[in-house]
């Protein structure tokens, strides 16, 4: 078959990690009539009702409908028809027209559009997604802006930090700028929305060296293990430290300046000492890579210290669990209260508070330890956690593993002590109770 030329705004649908990523071009290109292509002004921050959809599984490829990519815009594109102009639309095939009626399109060709925008946008969610992007037509990367979106992969707010920064990195390395979005899957604003949507302020751009490059990153571990880059041998976000920091301190600040005074996360209302206790699905025993400290790691981190405020951020007693930590909340529970008796004994001069009401969600819980203003410790392996260790406002703790995260002994930041402890994992303490888990915790500090 022949080729034949698009408009001016050439768009290309890539198929990306987590779903279809959508290319603008503004050059003419020849594209062979077998290519599905769907084109799309969404990414022109324009109406919801842009959005495209494909065309459905099981479409007749004969279908006409196909021709243009089974969307309003597609339909657009091909047949130039303008809304609200009925000369185009009657100048179209009577089968566009039934159609274009049919699904109530609002559409206008891309180039009509462009000519009022003269920012095009790719939306991506991972840098999986933005590595691909370089796989295609990459005569004509980069793309002035990448639309980079909120939490749409429903990872944990930890894991989802990553992919963040990572893509972030990704972007950087490449030299293209970052815009945020929110989400397009529709979930509930609190949970889907990224935090940094709601921090003031242009985003930071990392200073990377010349050896850091689109080679370097798309063609690393990182970048192909997408939704746990942090999980990486020798990760490339040892060169988002800076930028991680940043990120965190001003959402812990924004956060505790929509506080009340008799709430406060900064003076008598913050910590002293911030101590993340991951519990809940750490112990299941299917679970290797996460674990429990001993509390002598606690006591070694505040060696020579008297706090007067200490608290306690965990998900351990709350009357409402994700699924996965219902399970353990019998066995998390007894875990906390041995720890309080534990920092009550060692500490007497110290309040001892538990922070895991109902209004603990996790910007609030990242920004207690953050905030913390002599340490933040990290009883344990979390993302959440070492998040937080890099961007704590005193010293920060953060145990590791060969397996997780073990480029954090090499990060660049004087306020940050990373060492490798004795770790519990959910496998090694299979079978085990309540009282046998806590006599492990217990257990004597290495001479």
């Amino acid at each position: 078959m022949g080729q034949r030329l698009l408009p001016d705004t050439a768009w290309y649908m890539v198929v990306g990690s987590m779903g279809v990523v959508y290319l603008s071009l503004g050059l003419r290109e020849p594209i062979d009539d077998n290519t599905t292509y769907l084109p799309s002004n969404e990414d022109l921050d324009l109406r919801p009702q842009y959005l495209p959809r494909p065309c459905p599984r099981g479409t007749d490829l004969a279908a006409p409908e196909v021709t243009w990519g089974c969307s309003c815009q597609g339909l657009s594109e091909v047949h130039g028809i303008k809304d609200p102009d009925r000369l185009s639309l009657q100048r179209a095939p009577e089968i566009a027209q039934t159609w274009w009626l049919k699904h109530r399109c609002k559409t206008q060709p891309a180039e009509v559009v462009a000519a009022k925008s003269t920012e095009l946008t790719v939306r991506v969610d991972t840098a999986f997604d933005i590595c691909k992007l370089l796989e295609g037509p990459a005569k004509l990367w980069p793309p002035p802006t990448l639309l980079l979106e909120g939490e749409c992969h429903m990872l944990s707010y930890g894991n989802y930090l990553s992919t963040h920064w990572m893509s972030r990195l990704t972007a950087a390395a490449i030299g293209v700028r970052v815009r945020l979005t929110q989400c397009r899957l529709g979930n509930d604003p609190k949970n889907s929305a990224s935090p940094f949507l709601r921090a003031r302020g242009p985003l930071m751009v990392p200073a990377l060296p010349p050896t850091v490059n689109a080679t370097s990153i798309c063609k690393g571990t990182c970048a192909k293990n997408w939704a746990y880059p942090h999980e990486c041998k020798v990760s490339e976000l040892l060169h988002m430290a800076p930028v991680i920091r940043h990120d965190l301190q001003t959402i812990a600040a924004g956060f505790a300046a929509t506080l009340p005074a008799n709430e406060s996360l900064i003076g008598v209302g913050g910590d002293d000492v911030a101590i993340h206790l991951r519990v809940g699905d750490v112990l299941n025993p299917r679970i290797t890579q996460y674990g429990l400290t001993p509390w002598w790691y606690i006591t070694q981190a505040l060696d020579g210290t008297t706090p007067a405020r200490i608290g306690i951020v965990t998900i351990a007693g709350q009357t409402r669990m994700r699924y996965e930590d219902v399970e353990y909340a019998n066995t998390s529970t007894a875990i906390l209260n041995d720890l309080v008796h534990t920092l009550e004994a060692t500490y007497p001069q110290a309040v001892v508070r538990v922070h895991n009401g109902k209004a603990e969600h996790p910007t609030a819980a990242i920004s207690r330890l953050v905030l913390a203003t002599e340490h933040t410790v990290c009883t344990g392996i979390s993302t959440f956690c070492l998040w937080a260790v890099m961007a704590s406002s005193g010293v920060g703790h953060v145990p590791y593993t060969p397996r997780m995260y073990p480029w954090i002994a090499n990060v660049n930041a004087p306020n940050v002590v990373a060492t490798e402890p004795p770790i519990l994992s959910g496998t090694a303490a299979k079978g085990w109770d309540a009282r046998r888990i806590i006599e492990w915790l217990h257990q004597p500090a290495p001479k």
